[in-house]
C-alpha cells in the first residue's frame, strides 16, 4: 500500500545518501560509519 511506498521510498534514500557521502569524504573511516550506520538504519525500519 501507500503506506509501505513511503517506506520503501525512505529506505532508499538513507541507501543512496548514504553511499553518496561515503564516497565523496576523503576519510576512509567516516566512509565506512555512514554506511554502517545507514545499514542499522535501514534493517531496523525493514524490520530485519
Amino acid at each position: 500500500g501507500e503506506e509501505s511506498g513511503k517506506k520503501a521510498m525512505a529506505i532508499l534514500s538513507t541507501m543512496v545518501g548514504a553511499l553518496t557521502l561515503s564516497r565523496v569524504v576523503n576519510d576512509p573511516d567516516l566512509a565506512e560509519a555512514f554506511l554502517d550506520a545507514a545499514t542499522e538504519q535501514v534493517r531496523e525500519a525493514a524490520g530485519a
